[in-house]
């Protein structure tokens, strides 16, 4: 089970609605938070959230709204005894403040700890395990800005049970079954064909975080055909001089590049404090995305995805 949850769903000035931005990704038994606005260990308690199990931090960028909240998530982690390792990925002016502001308690001495500088030459992987891969990928915005995608691997191939208690295959080929193998039988001399005797696995899960950026598309593989997208969508249409001067996208914006993108869902967040409808975000988005693929984000949405049985949303 995959679940999301969006801790922060507000942009600069955070409000009792709308914190500023945070999410929080559990994937294959790790815990992402991706960007850290003000209050986010407010948000991760209200939610059920232990602080002390996030494995990985990814920071956009350096505005305030996606990475003040993170100087109050550290001390606590530090107050309550974390042990855990963990590992910021953000932009390297970040060390210094860091620095300043924890002093020592930051070299491991604590717990272990690391801080890896983003890139913006294109698309990045910043780590993997055998089951999901992790990759940043630059934006367009008015001080340096990745957006993040974090990609489930393929999974072997799922043997036919029926075929299992038939033939009764040893430990050493159902692994390479798994892996694509054909199968021959000594008994009865017969040869299986690896797609007879195997179920195709489920599509991987894939996550693509979009943070404030101007509008611009994109043509990195690894970012393509995501399950969900989240896409920061700060202003409509009626406001799209200011959007272009501040390099954020429109609700439009948003849905082009989902589209470009060939998403099959869009989360739209980030919204500017001045609209009270988000219902006018749902309609203008909806004129080029499917509307029942469009999630309005809020504050404590959960979204649990199971690959097998698909997502549903709470």
């Amino acid at each position: 089970m995959i679940e999301l949850y969006v801790l922060g769903s507000g942009s600069s000035i955070p409000n009792f609605k709308r914190f500023s931005p945070a999410q929080y990704l559990k994937i294959e038994g790790k815990n992402i938070l991706i960007d850290c606005g003000e209050g986010t260990q407010i948000q991760l308690q209200r939610f059920g959230l232990s602080i002390l199990n996030i494995d990985y931090i990814l920071i956009s960028h350096l505005h305030g709204d996606h990475f003040f909240g993170l100087f109050g998530l550290i001390s606590s982690m530090l107050l309550l005894g974390r042990i855990k390792p963990l590992t910021i990925y953000a932009n390297e002016n970040l060390i210094p403040i860091l620095d300043n502001v924890f002093q020592d308690k930051l070299s491991g001495t604590y717990f272990p700890y690391t801080f890896v500088s983003l890139s913006y030459d294109g698309i990045n992987k910043l780590t993997e395990n055998n089951k999901f891969e992790v990759y940043s990928f630059p934006l367009d915005h008015s001080t340096p800005t990745c957006g993040f995608a974090i990609k489930e691997k393929l999974r072997p191939r799922n043997i036919s049970k029926k075929f299992v208690e038939q033939y009764n295959p040893s430990i050493e080929d159902i692994k390479a079954i798994k892996q694509g193998a054909d199968y021959f039988d000594k008994n009865t001399k017969k040869l299986f064909k690896n797609e007879d005797i195997t179920i195709d696995p489920p599509q991987p899960f894939s996550y693509v975080y979009c943070s404030d950026s101007a509008f611009k598309l994109y043509d990195f593989e690894e970012i393509k055909r995501p399950e969900y997208i989240f896409i920061e969508s700060t202003f409509l249409n009626d406001k799209s001089d200011i959007a272009r001067s501040k390099k954020h996208m429109t609700a439009t914006q948003a849905a082009q590049l989902a589209n470009n993108l060939n998403a099959k869902n869009l989360i739209m967040g980030h919204f500017s404090a001045e609209y009270r409808d988000t219902c006018l975000f749902l309609l203008e988005a909806s004129k080029i995305f499917p509307v029942d693929h469009i999630i309005i984000a809020y504050d404590g949405l959960k979204i649990s995805y199971d690959n097998y049985k698909k997502a549903k949303k709470i």
